[in-house]
């Protein structure tokens, strides 16, 4: 047989909490939350004192000790990790490697049709042909754009 706090379906478990338990705990928050109102509103001027001091320890604190790292190289990889060595070797030995995925094609006359254009879109279909066709020879061998 269920009782009226434990849920249905719960299989005869009891309750963690008796109803009287839920209202001295209800009542316990009430209080503690009725008493931290009427003393914050006592004591206004120096919760908001305390309040601007401690910001401005948190924040000189954090401007002296907190480090911005916006590159995502060492955001992501550990600073002696495996693939931090072969990074590292590759971009001594061979040069840095960028890998490019998106172009951008903006016409130069910036109304709103100026990209509908058909002038504007020939272009970028010869543009798109020649980075098609685009080679590079490594060695004896000839690698092109879909390579």
């Amino acid at each position: 047989c269920a009782s009226p706090c434990t849920p249905r379906g719960s299989r005869g478990v009891a309750p963690a909490m008796s109803r009287e338990d839920h209202g001295r705990v209800d009542r316990m928050l009430r209080r503690i939350a009725y008493n931290l109102g009427v003393g914050s509103a006592r004591f206004a001027p120096i919760i908001i004192l305390v309040t601007l001091g401690l910001s401005v320890f948190l924040g000189i604190y954090a401007y002296q000790n907190v480090v911005i790292n916006s590159q995502p190289d060492q955001l992501w990889v550990p600073q002696n990790s495996r693939s931090e060595k072969e990074k590292r070797y590759f971009d001594e030995h061979y040069g840095a490697f960028y890998r490019l995925e998106q172009l951008m094609f903006i016409p130069r006359d910036r109304s709103r049709t100026a990209g509908l254009e058909k002038d504007f879109l020939l272009k970028l279909w010869n543009a798109q042909d020649e980075l098609a066709n685009v080679s590079a020879t490594y060695g004896a061998k000839t690698l092109k754009f879909q390579d």
